[in-house]
């Protein structure tokens, strides 16, 4: 998918409580909203490693 860098908007804030590290904006594309994911921060190293493994 192919996300324009003017449809990006920084990281809601979603309170103290939710941690949003692996969240890297918001892009407004037509028909809804699309979550951009740091999948670095989303699975840890040893998680896609484990992945890797089991593909």
């Amino acid at each position: 998918m192919n996300v324009n860098e003017g449809d990006i908007e920084e990281t809601p804030t979603f309170g103290a409580k939710l941690n949003t590290d692996y969240i890297l904006g918001m892009a407004k594309m037509e028909g809804g909203v699309k979550i951009l994911l740091d999948i670095d921060r989303v699975l840890s190293g040893e998680e896609i490693e484990l992945l890797e493994k089991t593909a």
